[in-house]
């Protein structure tokens, strides 16, 4: 798998764990000190996240995620 198609499935991932939590962009940017512009680029695949940020906004989430 590419790069850009991980940074796609990871940003899936984090975008349906936030709906299924009823979090909005914003309080998610609240919650992680991230801009609201950066959270709709990682759930789009178009940000290259680190694990300490992709840590950030699984823990602001209170959810797990497994990647495989």
């Amino acid at each position: 798998m590419s790069r850009n198609e991980n940074r796609k499935q990871i940003g899936k991932l984090l975008s349906h764990k936030r709906e299924e939590k009823g979090i909005t962009i914003e309080q998610l940017a609240i919650k992680t000190g991230l801009s609201e512009t950066n959270l709709k680029r990682i759930e789009e695949g178009r940000y290259n996240i680190g694990v300490d940020m992709l840590m950030n906004i699984i823990n602001a989430l209170e959810t797990k995620i497994l990647l495989v």
